[in-house]
């Protein structure tokens, strides 16, 4: 089996458990660095506490889980870790975007505001 050294008898009951573990790993990676990504956006405001406990105890459980997959032999798959974070990466470059079109309309909702007042004042 690829990624695993279950050896003898017990190569069965572990059928899909590396698969199965870096699906989840995969998973947890982006959760954690989502969970991260809120804790340092809310670092300085009222919910900064919260999310910092929250990334914390994900962090710790991934920790949890990567050190379970590799006493259980599991090879990770540097593949799936790298979509987890270049998906997260990405939804993080998506916010950024939205964040600064809202910024933008805002600005130009002011701008247009001061134009209409100033040709109605003419």
């Amino acid at each position: 089996m690829a990624g695993a050294n279950y050896g003898g008898e017990n190569e069965m009951a572990y059928s899909g458990l590396d698969t199965y573990l870096n699906d989840h790993i995969a998973g947890a990676t982006a959760g954690r660095n989502l969970a991260k990504m809120a804790a340092q956006e809310h670092q300085t405001d009222e919910h900064g506490p919260v999310f910092s406990e929250i990334y914390a105890a994900i962090q710790a459980d991934f920790d949890t889980l990567q050190e379970l997959a590799s006493a259980l032999g599991v090879e990770a798959s540097a593949s799936k870790s790298a979509l987890a974070s270049s998906c997260l990466d990405l939804l993080a470059l998506l916010a950024s975007a939205i964040s600064q079109r809202e910024k933008i309309e805002e600005q130009r909702q002011k701008v247009a505001a001061l134009a209409l007042k100033h040709t109605v004042s003419a």
